[in-house]
């Protein structure tokens, strides 16, 4: 492993340190302690490449796992990147990789096309970050909604209003009308206002749905990707990178794809590597390790024959026909004004799947847990 675990000593200190130095949560923009995010400026005397990747999501979630992994193992370094990741809800995480104050992020279709179809084009689509349909609608089991024609007439919370071209498609290909579903923005608090009856559901997805039910919250879910299979979110840069720095995206998605391939193969590992690192996330182990399992599912596929096949093709590889069809769901359900071929903003160019797999089944082999959580949970 390139990072020896440390002693008790040093968990108790570093967690401490974490907590002090605070960690997202709620809306706006929260970075970890980890710089300045500069690509072009190499960190003091390690000569590696500080680079920001800045997420639409709370970062103390499970919605990191596989890139938290690759930074805890040293993945990044290994690539020759200092990663500091930068929380970022809406839709700026998509100007900013294109303005340049950002390198990479994982916009979802709805958020990459919409900020496409407004004109921020100078970004591209180079990675898969979620291979399926990862949206859908939590409820509350008290509402009396048990199916997707159900929705009709009621609330949604969102965390944002931006996220709306995220389910105004699935709401349309499961044959409702989208403005008959009033979304509502609840940010941080959606999720209890969801739970207190205040509104009847709330949009999320496959991986926090998991987390949730680990929170202790007793939702139902109808999953998107039975009526609007089509691919998710995805790794972005800047054209800019891809023309200047192309050796620097194939490190970041090499990094990626070993920190994913470690949450293949050991789920339990990269969840411990979570809760360590964000030590301020509030689940029990079972729910951790669900939440973990989950986002494996989102990037490699629900059963483990998906799974399989697709760490053989190349993790990160984009099935462009998926991609295509993100985009004529959102222009059908009236998301975007125009039509998009995928195929000008997705590329497989940089994804590489002949990288040595060894060092990585190494390292999944010989974990050794050290999460509070994980301690407890098992003493």
């Amino acid at each position: 492993m390139k990072k020896k675990l440390l002693c008790t000593l040093l968990v108790m200190v570093m967690a401490v340190a974490l907590a002090l130095a605070g960690c997202g949560g709620g809306g706006g923009s929260t970075s970890s302690d980890k710089g300045s995010g500069d690509a072009d400026t190499g960190t003091a005397n390690s000569g590696l490449k500080k680079v920001t990747f800045v997420g639409p999501v709370a970062l103390d979630s499970f919605d990191q796992v596989a890139l938290f992994a690759a930074d805890y193992l040293g993945y990044f370094e290994e690539e020759g990147i200092d990663i500091e990741f930068v929380e970022q809800l809406g839709t700026d995480d998509v100007k900013m990789v294109a303005a340049g104050t950002a390198q990479f992020s994982y916009p979802s279709p709805g958020v990459f096309m919409s900020s496409l179809d407004a004109g921020v084009d100078n970004v591209t689509a180079i990675c898969s970050y979620c291979s399926i349909q990862i949206f859908g609608v939590a409820y509350n089991k008290d509402s009396g909604i048990s199916d997707w024609s159900d929705l009709e007439g009621k609330q949604m919370a969102l965390g944002s209003e931006a996220w709306t071209p995220l389910y105004t498609p699935i709401l349309f290909k499961a044959g409702l009308d989208p403005e008959q579903i009033e979304m509502i923005s609840f940010g941080a608090g959606r999720f209890e206002a969801c739970a207190s009856g205040q509104t009847p559901t709330l949009g999320t997805w496959l991986n926090e749905y998991y987390q949730l039910l680990g929170q202790g919250y007793d939702f139902g879910y109808l999953d998107g990707n039975q009526v609007a299979p089509q691919l998710s979110n995805t790794l972005i840069t800047s054209n800019d990178i891809i023309e200047n720095d192309p050796d620097l995206v194939r490190s970041f998605i090499k990094a990626f794809a070993k920190g994913q391939y470690f949450l293949y193969l050991n789920p339990e590992a990269a969840a411990d590597i979570t809760l360590y690192t964000r030590p301020d996330l509030k689940i029990d182990w079972e729910g951790a390790v669900g939440a973990a399992k989950g986002t494996n599912e989102m990037e490699l596929g629900r059963t483990e024959e998906e799974q399989k096949a697709r760490v053989e093709k190349g993790i990160g590889y984009m099935d462009l026909a998926y991609a295509q069809n993100a985009a004529d769901n959102l222009l059908a359900a009236g998301a975007i004004s125009k039509a998009i071929d995928a195929s000008q903003y997705y590329t497989n160019e940089f994804v590489d799947p002949s990288w040595d797999k060894a060092p990585v089944e190494e390292d999944a082999a010989n974990y050794e847990f050290v999460s509070a959580i994980y301690l407890d949970a098992h003493k």
